[in-house]
């Protein structure tokens, strides 16, 4: 490993180089994100989303969340919460 010595540099620079490290030391060791295709109902839904239960119903009301109806009820799979959750 080469030898490097730095006489200026801002904090700027200095954080946006610490921050660049981290990423990639971050990316080479973090788990592949799995998806997951659970079907959740409303409750855990909303444990799931960290949100509540009303939040979730006007969300698939207004088609900003995907949801199914079954026998009556809702269910929500995860892929679509975090889908939701990021939008």
């Amino acid at each position: 490993m080469e030898a490097i010595t730095i006489t200026q540099i801002t904090s700027k620079e200095l954080e946006s180089i610490i921050e660049n490290s981290l990423i990639r030391v971050l990316a080479k060791h973090s788990k592949p994100e799995t998806k997951s295709n659970k079907a959740l109902n409303i409750k855990a839904a909303s444990e799931f989303a960290g949100c509540a239960e009303s939040t979730i119903r006007k969300a698939f009301r207004e088609k900003r969340l995907k949801g199914h109806r079954q026998a009556g009820r809702l269910y929500f799979f995860e892929e679509d919460l975090v889908r939701w959750i990021k939008s």
